[in-house]
């Protein structure tokens, strides 16, 4: 019985003493998460700041590509606003380096649509993140838009009805001169330039033109190649394109004024 109750005083003296085993329970706790803790909200505060630079590169890069599209109403075969977006976002921005243009076209055509303005830039986001993880963030961000190219009608928008219609196919005008559309292979189009963006396909095919520096381009710009037999790509202003064609919409086309090539009927 003697040693029963030893016992059960031992017992009762190891219960006594848990409250300080709590404390440094909670202490070691308190070590192991205080840390994370400090992380999360050093991390939430550069979060802030990441997310505050590429808000203002966005307000910045979407003024500048507005501005250009503005500008597709009279410069129709104007390579864009490169450097002032370069410019725009590198001066309101002094944390973001690295800055680059890595897609950047002009007045493309996609399928039904067309006059589409892209455009797609890097940088890096200058921030020293905890524990020295990197120097910095990069970001990249992409814009589509589409030019300005004049009213379509004067009598309002369009439709919804009619949005849902078929536009009757593709046609090549000769926006300059001539008032017919053709088809793809009429001897028109075949026997003049084209009026395309410059692209690594096009750079495949085509070499730059010696004539007019056409090499100098950057991706995105407009040229303009001789499909069936040219070699080179060509400025607008070069000595060898006389006459371009334009690829459009037959409806757009018919909107515009132009009527079926008598030689080719449009198709």
């Amino acid at each position: 019985m003697v040693t029963g109750f030893h016992m059960i005083m031992s017992i009762d003296t190891g219960r006594k003493r848990i409250p300080g085993n709590e404390r440094g329970a909670y202490a070691v706790e308190a070590a192991i998460f205080l840390p994370i803790f400090i992380l999360a909200v050093l991390t939430l505060g550069y979060m802030v700041k990441i997310i505050g630079v590429w808000e203002n590169v966005n307000h910045g890069a979407v003024d500048q590509v507005t501005y250009s599209a503005s500008k597709a109403y009279v410069e129709k075969t104007s390579i864009g606003d490169r450097s002032g977006i370069i410019s725009r976002v590198e001066d309101e921005n002094p944390a973001v380096s690295h800055l680059k243009i890595e897609k950047y076209r002009y007045l493309y055509p996609d399928g039904e649509n067309n006059n589409l303005i892209n455009l797609q830039i890097s940088y890096r986001v200058n921030i020293d993140l905890p524990l020295a993880f990197r120097d910095g963030v990069d970001v990249k961000q992409r814009w589509l838009t589409r030019g300005f190219a004049g009213a379509r009608s004067a009598n309002g928008g369009m439709p919804f009805s009619e949005m849902e219609q078929d536009g009757g196919g593709t046609v090549w005008v000769f926006p300059e001169s001539g008032e017919r559309y053709h088809g793809e292979n009429c001897t028109y189009v075949k026997a003049h330039a084209r009026e395309v963006i410059l692209t690594e396909g096009i750079r495949s095919k085509f070499s730059p033109c010696s004539l007019c520096d056409s090499g100098e381009l950057h991706e995105g710009s407009v040229v303009y190649c001789f499909f069936s037999y040219g070699e080179t790509y060509h400025r607008g202003d070069c000595k060898s394109v006389d006459r371009y064609t334009v690829e459009m919409s037959r409806e757009e086309a018919e909107k515009e004024g132009y009527t079926p090539c008598s030689k080719c009927g449009g198709e």
